[in-house]
């Protein structure tokens, strides 16, 4: 065998052992998961890979975002226009309709709780009242009250009532919630976790050594009809 036959023979045991691979990794597009639905709301989980950059598409409606990490995406719009959006993750934002492309400038994975409405598909963000938000009241229009709640290490919240609900994590934890019925029930989850719920009255114990934040999506029944009892 002489020097060139050695090489091409080379060359081909190494590719057939470690082929190159045309198409793109297992990260290369954006992920989504749906996480609950019913006759007013989808929501779904979404994670964006490090780097990724998506063409031009449009949002014909406003939706809300839950952010879970923290988030860095440049936006270009039809004009050729570039903004750099930024959030922390926990934050809840609402994004208005809009027509763009957008980079994670991120090294690491973003993830993204959204929340879309689907029967009546809102035109824009609401204004939502200073005294509402201060209240512990985030969002709320004729489908969703989304309710912020924190509770400090080893902290025993007040007994409280939900209507159906689905409720966030935004931190780690490890609860324990006791309810009217004198049920106990135990959950512990990444932050992230995602949970739905019947209507319940019930008290929330942090267990943890760590704080406790969590959104709840409260979900209001369709008009005409009266709201299930806990």
């Amino acid at each position: 065998m002489n020097i060139a036959q050695f090489v091409w023979y080379t060359a081909a045991i190494l590719f057939v052992l470690f082929p190159v691979s045309s198409s793109p990794g297992p990260q290369s597009e954006i992920v989504r998961k749906k996480e609950f639905e019913n006759g007013q709301i989808l929501i779904e989980r979404t994670i964006i890979p490090p780097g990724f950059r998506g063409g031009m598409h449009t949002h014909d409606a406003a939706s809300l975002e839950i952010f879970i990490t923290d988030d860095h995406i440049q936006e270009t719009l039809p004009d050729g226009s570039a903004k750099d959006l930024r959030a922390k993750a926990g934050e809840l934002a609402c994004i208005e309709p809009r027509t763009h492309s957008i980079r994670n400038m991120r090294t690491s994975p973003t993830e993204i709780i959204s929340i879309e409405f689907k029967g009546a598909p809102m035109k824009s963000c609401p204004k939502m009242d200073p005294q509402d938000v201060r209240g512990g009241i985030e969002f709320e229009n004729e489908a969703v009250r989304i309710t912020r709640g924190k509770l400090g290490p080893q902290q025993t919240g007040s007994v409280h009532s939900h209507p159906e609900y689905v409720g966030i994590f935004l931190t780690d934890a490890k609860l324990r919630l006791p309810t009217a019925d004198g049920a106990v029930l135990e959950l512990e989850g990444k932050r992230g976790f995602l949970r739905s719920s019947g209507p319940v009255t019930h008290s929330v114990e942090n267990l943890a050594d760590t704080p406790f934040e969590a959104l709840d999506i409260n979900l209001k029944p369709p008009a005409g009809q009266l709201p299930k009892k806990p």
